[in-house]
């Protein structure tokens, strides 16, 4: 059974998932370069945020290429996204706070906490998803992941 069957696509769905992943493959490995050249031309204070920026589109780059190059081989693998947001939502709260110019010491307390509840969100997120559908395990987790995810909003915004 290939993939198109697999996910119920028609051919014109199948064609444009294919394009998507394709685009989205193309635009986070172009931003990867262009993060990387462009970091020295932002104020210093910046420049971490701007190599996170890099790091977060290599990552993903990465990750959606090998989703792509399994969408086109007939298979599909959960663990791929998982993996990607286990490296890539850490580095984007903590890039937040970089980005949201908090003093030093605001930063090096807040940014901890945010980066393991991030860490948690994601990891209890996925026992969720690949539990069974319908099943109470999956509500259980989402739960659980949705708990973390709120700590985060409460830790950015409060």
């Amino acid at each position: 059974m290939d993939m198109q069957n697999a996910l119920g696509l028609s051919g014109g769905q199948a064609e444009l998932v294919y394009n998507a992943f394709s685009f989205a493959v193309a635009a986070l490995g172009i931003s990867f370069v262009y993060f990387l050249v462009s970091r020295n031309r932002v104020a210093p204070a910046y420049r971490s945020a701007v190599t996170m920026s890099a790091m977060i589109c290599g990552i993903a780059a990465y990750h959606y290429w090998r989703i792509f190059g399994n969408y086109t081989g007939g298979t599909w693998n959960e663990g791929y996204r998982y993996a990607d947001w286990l490296l890539t939502v850490p580095l984007l709260v903590a890039e937040l706070v970089v980005v949201a110019g908090l003093a030093k010491d605001a930063a090096r307390k807040v940014t901890p906490r945010l980066v393991a509840a991030a860490l948690l969100m994601v990891a209890t997120g996925y026992p969720g998803e690949t539990a069974a559908a319908g099943s109470s395990a999956r509500l259980v987790w989402g739960i659980i992941s949705s708990i973390f995810m709120l700590y985060v909003l409460y830790e950015l915004f409060a």
